[in-house]
């Protein structure tokens, strides 16, 4: 294992989203949701992953399926205590610290958890939560402070007294917590509480009570740890998220004349030099080459573009290619074995 491992919490169903499909399958930019903070526990080098399934277990375990992770069902979900405790014989042996994120968080960047991570080790914490101020805080758990800033205890809205539903700072759900410590705290967390649920945030109060020291990080970027609850949250995560990805091609030299119409599958490869016009929709695993003109319109899914080919305006190319140097014509449909009706100096479709 590495310097710490992580959980990745994914087992609820998401009822908000009144969808079928368990809610951190939900696509961004072509991907579940839950892809995005398994990218970022990887990326801060965890040695180990494990992904906590319930709701949908055989879906979830299909995305997710990786060397590097390791899948623990939660059959019941009791809360989300009871959802990092079905981990504790997986993480058997395990002395270091367990980072644990949300797979329906999926802005999380890898400085803001490796700033957590820094952190905690600095302060020697037995656990360590990461904060935010909201300037509306309803719903959230809330941060309780001692007259000297240090924490004390998180307290769920539901649970609030009217002096903490005051308090602006809350709980984001992600936390890295000493080993030993998480698992043996976990067995004291009760049901004492309106929801009748294991509550993980009660780890805190308990360190605290054994005398362990305990803190909260403050993340810097509210946005960066919004959780996905419903479809209004869902369509303001893939705008943010094509903002993002776009600016990313753009900055590898790619022009974009209208973002706010264009649409990039997370996955798609742009060469420099490329130009897509208004409306363009770049879908699946998508390939362009360098210095090509994709016309208003258009629609590429799972496309092989070479470099510097000509497509027209409001044509379709799916799981196709068009070789080097081709044009197409506004409004033509290249699908799988056919060829465009206007080639370039090539006329193969690889």
């Amino acid at each position: 294992m590495g310097n710490h491992v992580c959980i990745v919490l994914a087992a609820g169903k998401g009822t908000r989203m009144k969808s079928s499909r368990a809610k951190v399958l939900h696509p961004i930019a072509g991907r579940p949701m839950l892809y995005y903070p398994l990218q970022t526990a990887r990326a801060t080098g965890a040695g180990r992953i494990f992904v906590v399934v319930g709701h949908q277990r055989a879906e979830v375990e299909q995305a997710v399926a990786a060397p590097d992770i390791t899948c623990v069902v939660q059959e019941q979900q009791l809360g989300s205590g009871h959802a990092v405790a079905v981990c504790e014989q997986a993480l058997a042996g395990c002395d270091g610290d367990v980072l644990i994120l949300c797979g329906d968080v999926p802005f999380i960047s890898v400085a803001t958890i490796e700033r957590l991570l820094k952190e905690h080790a600095a302060g020697g914490a037995a656990v360590s939560v990461l904060s935010v101020h909201l300037d509306n805080p309803h719903g959230y758990g809330r941060i309780v402070r001692g007259s000297q800033g240090e924490l004390h205890a998180i307290v769920e809205h539901r649970d609030a007294t009217p002096p903490q539903l005051l308090v602006h700072e809350i709980n984001t759900g992600i936390y890295c917590c000493r080993a030993p410590f998480l698992f043996s705290a976990l067995r004291q967390v009760g049901t004492a509480n309106t929801q009748g649920e294991y509550y993980l945030p009660d780890i805190i109060a308990i360190g605290r009570s054994g005398g362990l020291h305990v803190q909260a990080v403050i993340a810097e970027d509210w946005r960066e740890v919004e959780g996905i609850n419903d479809r209004a949250g869902l369509a303001r995560a893939e705008e943010r998220m094509q903002a993002m990805i776009q600016k990313r091609h753009m900055l590898d030299g790619v022009s974009i004349l209208q973002p706010s119409s264009t649409y990039i599958d997370d996955r798609a490869a742009i060469g420099a030099g490329v130009t897509l016009h208004p409306g363009t929709v770049l879908q699946g695993q998508t390939s362009i080459g360098s210095g090509c003109t994709i016309g208003a319109g258009s629609v590429l899914v799972n496309a092989r573009i070479g470099s510097n080919a000509h497509i027209g305006p409001r044509c379709v190319v799916q799981d196709a290619g068009i070789p080097d140097g081709a044009r197409l014509g506004a409004c033509e449909h290249v699908r799988p074995g056919a060829a465009p009706s206007r080639p370039g100096p090539s006329t193969s479709i690889a």
